[in-house]
């Protein structure tokens, strides 16, 4: 009994590890990301700004999504070097009614407090892992931030009218088994960077790599984060 225990959680944990189909584009210089959320989410994704001094808007920023999912692991293989803040997310999750099954598909977007406090750097042949993150709903009507409303019409177009939406109809009709596009602004309620979480991803992120030219490329857990000096800092 203890041995098909044992087989059938190995045959689990090999079903939920996905390797990557994305190869480097180049093995001495191409580098990855990795996002980890502390809630199990169904294809789920991320949404990311490349920050540039020149441009001052998000709306003029140039977008990236995430291109790899494994576990509660996010990826975006193959991304270029420099600055970049997380921005939205999506999750896929069936919802059981009482009249069929409704499929809910959630697009989140991030406040502008939130998408500030993700900044990170990304520098050249690396798989650096950001860190955990965890997302709480926020009451905020379109309107009260034009650069954040443009950013949900990037990730969901017709983010702002479909917005107004949901608010009338809420998600009962999940509940019905209807199908539903749900967006919404949130708040990141918890980014963590512990070393010690960090490790615990590499070790994942290892597996995931195994066997795959990504194996090669050095992983990074420690906090490379370049941020702008105050006019306080000596």
């Amino acid at each position: 009994m203890v041995r098909f225990s044992l087989v059938f959680l190995l045959l689990f944990l090999s079903a939920c590890r996905s390797k990557p189909e994305v190869m480097p584009s180049d093995v001495k210089q191409s580098s990855a990301i990795v996002i980890q959320i502390s809630d199990p989410m169904t294809n789920t994704n991320f949404w990311l700004l490349k920050l540039d001094p020149k441009k001052k808007k998000y709306s003029e920023l140039q977008m990236f999504q995430s291109n790899f999912l494994s576990g509660k692991r996010m990826y975006l293989l193959n991304i270029e070097p420099g600055d970049y803040v997380l921005v939205g997310s999506y999750r896929y999750k069936k919802s059981n009614g009482q009249d069929g099954d409704g499929n809910v598909r959630y697009y989140h977007i991030l406040d502008r407090e939130s998408v500030e406090k993700t900044k990170f750097t990304v520098k050249p042949n690396q798989t650096y892992i950001v860190g955990e993150f965890s997302l709480d709903e926020k009451i905020q009507r379109v309107g009260a931030d034009p650069e954040i409303d443009d950013i949900g019409e990037k990730v969901y177009p017709g983010f702002k009218d479909s917005l107004t939406k949901k608010i009338v109809l809420g998600i009962g009709f999940a509940i019905l088994g209807i199908d539903l596009s749900l967006p919404a602004f949130v708040k990141v309620s918890d980014w963590n960077e512990k070393e010690e979480l960090k490790a615990e991803i590499e070790k994942e992120v290892k597996l995931d790599f195994e066997r795959t030219d990504w194996e090669t490329i050095p992983i990074v857990k420690v906090q490379t984060v370049e941020k702008t000096k105050s006019k306080n800092d000596k």
